[in-house]
């Protein structure tokens, strides 16, 4: 069972107990609502949890009543870089969702591994071989086996982004999302920012 903490005017600290990160969030919601209503800005600091899975069906609850709501995780290191041979990077998610009046929340989240953890899991479960660039062996060979990437092998690094994806199509050019300083010249946004 989370245990929640006022620990200070803009910060919720939750213990969750060893247990998944989504009951403890839950639980600190409430306290979190009210001090961002006061303070007009809050965070929630949730320890010794696991399992954080997509991002984005936690934090969109928040925009709804008109949060914008930003989360972040670390991990253990489970990724290869690009060119390298050995884990070095968490899978560390990071999503965001802001209101829209009249609309639904823009939401985004993202994964910085070419597959989810999860994923190589029910492969080696299933017997089913991965996609070739996943991830890489032990001794830092490229390999489609799950069970060399899960044991002592590691995942490739990749941004993986969802940017609503689960409300309607999103638009990428190329196999990336940009995102741009000046979407005016280079999105066609309505008006300039400047």
């Amino acid at each position: 069972m989370p245990v929640v903490t006022d620990a200070a005017p803009g910060l919720v600290a939750t213990e969750a107990a060893n247990g998944f990160a989504q009951p403890a969030l839950r639980a600190s919601a409430p306290l979190l609502r009210a001090k961002s209503r006061y303070q007009g800005i809050a965070a929630a600091a949730i320890g010794n949890s696991h399992h954080f899975a997509a991002v984005w069906p936690d934090i969109e609850p928040f925009a709804a009543p008109g949060f914008i709501a930003l989360a972040m995780a670390n991990g253990r290191q489970r990724m290869v870089v690009w060119g390298g041979n050995r884990k070095l990077l968490g899978t560390s998610p990071m999503a965001f969702a802001c209101p829209r009046p009249g609309r639904l929340p823009l939401v985004w989240d993202q994964a910085s591994s070419v597959m989810a953890q999860g994923e190589i899991l029910l492969a080696a479960q299933r017997g089913d071989m991965l996609p070739e660039g996943v991830g890489l062996d032990a001794d830092g060979r490229p390999t489609t086996n799950p069970h060399a990437v899960l044991g002592g092998g590691s995942i490739a690094f990749m941004i993986e982004i969802i940017g609503s994806a689960h409300r309607r199509p999103f638009r990428f050019r190329g196999s990336f999302a940009r995102i741009s300083r000046r979407p005016n010249v280079e999105g066609g946004a309505d008006r300039d920012p400047d």
